[in-house]
């Protein structure tokens, strides 16, 4: 505790979190979000090109609005908390001690808008609170990054007050900030673009995927019968760039469970094992590879794509890695002068069987 207090003494004293966006912000962009966020290498592409524009632009006119869609458990969520810890310059949550990361202390001008989606009676109030809320953080950091969930649902009174704010971001001060509006609408159009697999996933372009998701959106929009068809023209024609995420197959989630393992076990070894560091390999050769098809297939798949995204790797690393890792620990195995653990399948098959040997012998 006394170490970690002062590491992040350390820290704070190297590094303050920022307000505005970052001077290498784009070269972050462009490094981070592909080696973070897996298998929506165009979604990735247009957002960070896109950004990284706008961030050259002296005087922009209005805020960069990007629409991120797809099915859950692709990215989306990921890619903005990467994006946002890549605009500001915050390191990344797993390397510092408390909330410095971002989400956190790290970048206090991201922001994620929930609950857009209230109830009637409710309305007047919960808008007034959105729009007070939204116009003071972006008073308090013009180079704000705004997320908002489920952005396709906005009912008629508060999609008046956002076509406001995506025109005009209230103002020149605010017209620097990065806005995203985040939905699953279109899941179902872009499963039917990679239908055909890697071939076709390779052949979606950027013009083909935008045209698709304008037009998803601006149907559910005219069928509210909020305003004027032109004005949801205007609405839906505010978005600089929709980003397809497409759905996750096989082996994608196999890379995820291959990056997520080392991660989960080195986070459970700091808290079971304080003060004895460990570094955390599959197994070379047969065993570290049969462990990852053997994960990989424990998710759930709809035809060639996984039903939920990557958000079963972690139900699966606590069946199937965890549990192992915690009788290793319990029958004297990583015990102190051992900081390598090498991870393979298990003999029987069941999961995770581990390997310590001695630092420096290998």
């Amino acid at each position: 505790g006394a170490l970690g207090a002062l590491a992040a003494a350390a820290l704070a004293a190297l590094w303050l979190p920022s307000e505005g966006f970052d001077p290498r912000a784009c070269e972050r962009l462009q490094g981070g979000l592909g080696a973070r966020v897996e298998g929506q290498d165009l979604a990735l592409e247009q957002a960070a090109h896109a950004i990284c524009d706008h961030l050259l632009d002296p005087a922009p006119e209005r805020p960069l609005v990007l629409a991120a869609h797809g099915p859950p458990g692709v990215g989306k969520s990921l890619f903005h908390r990467v994006a946002a810890g890549a605009l500001y310059g915050a390191p990344d949550a797993a390397e510092v001690a408390g909330a410095w990361g971002c989400p956190g202390a790290g970048c206090p001008a991201y922001t994620v808008l929930f609950g857009m989606d209230y109830l009637a009676r409710e309305r007047e109030a919960q808008a007034a609170a959105l729009r007070e809320s939204l116009e003071r953080h972006l008073r308090t950091y013009p180079e704000a990054f705004v997320v908002v969930e489920e952005y396709d649902k906005l009912d008629c009174h508060a999609r008046g007050f956002f076509r406001q704010i995506l025109d005009s971001g209230l103002g020149p001060g605010a017209a620097r900030a990065v806005v995203l509006l985040e939905s699953n609408a279109g899941y179902l159009d872009m499963h039917g673009l990679v239908a055909g697999g890697p071939a076709a996933r390779a052949a979606v372009s950027a013009e083909g995927a935008q045209r698709m998701l304008k037009n998803v959106v601006f149907e559910r929009y005219a069928a509210d019968g909020c305003e004027e068809r032109a004005d949801t023209l205007k609405m839906v024609g505010l978005v600089h760039a929709y980003l397809p995420f497409l759905p996750l197959e096989r082996a994608h989630l196999r890379r995820i469970l291959a990056r997520a393992l080392p991660e989960r076990l080195g986070q459970f070894h700091a808290r079971a094992r304080s003060g004895s560091p460990v570094d955390f390999m599959l197994e070379e050769g047969p065993g570290g590879e049969a462990l990852l098809d053997f994960l990989a297939d424990k998710a759930e798949y709809d035809g060639a794509f996984a039903l939920e995204g990557a958000k079963e790797v972690s139900t699966i690393l606590s069946r199937y890695v965890t549990p192992q890792y915690r009788r290793f620990l319990a029958s004297g195995g990583g015990g102190a002068g051992r900081h390598e653990v090498w991870v393979g399948l298990a003999e029987d098959g069941s999961g995770a069987r581990f390997a310590a040997v001695d630092g420096g012998e290998g």
